[in-house]
């Protein structure tokens, strides 16, 4: 293993020179090519709370096509199926997203924006699910499509209003 010491550059930058990585204390040291992740972290935060919540929102997604197809195969109707599946995985989803990928405590006010934000992401699956019932798309991909949809508009919407930073003084 080869030795590596650290030189903090400008912009929280670490040039490796002379010290095991594995045995490296500094915190986010020894990170990708040198550049600490601690730097990323501040230089990129929505970079880092976009990798988080897609983290967890492959998980719950997960969740949500193996409850629908469960569902539709014991003979659900496909809008029944994505209903119950999208309020499962909603619960699911505030828990994680709320304490892993946004930091902030469980609330009633978050739960209810949350469940605002998720309302509309619903709203917008379902669109695609009737699209797909119009167009005779098989259930197995409606399913599919459906359960895609909501990903992008639930980040974007916790991003930007139900989790945004608050702004100091």
């Amino acid at each position: 293993m080869a030795l590596i010491e650290h030189r903090i550059l400008d912009a929280g930058l670490y040039l490796p020179v002379n010290h095991s990585p594995h045995q490296c204390r500094r915190p986010y040291c020894c990170g990708i090519a040198g550049v600490s992740l601690g730097f990323i972290a501040k230089t990129f935060p929505m970079l880092v709370r976009a990798s988080k919540f897609l983290l967890v929102g492959v998980m719950v997604t997960l969740v949500h096509l193996t409850i629908s197809y469960s569902l539709v195969h014991l003979g659900y109707p496909l809008l029944l199926a994505n209903c119950i599946a999208f309020v499962i995985a909603f619960f699911i989803s505030y828990f994680l997203q709320s304490s892993f990928t946004f930091e902030h405590g469980y609330s009633v006010s978050k739960l209810l924006q949350f469940g605002g934000a998720a309302l509309t992401a619903l709203l917008a699956s379902q669109c695609v699910a009737y699209a797909c019932i119009l167009l005779s798309i098989p259930d197995k991909w409606g399913v599919l499509f459906s359960g895609l949809t909501p990903p992008g508009i639930s980040f974007l919407l916790n991003h930007f209003l139900v989790f945004r930073a608050r702004r100091e003084p």
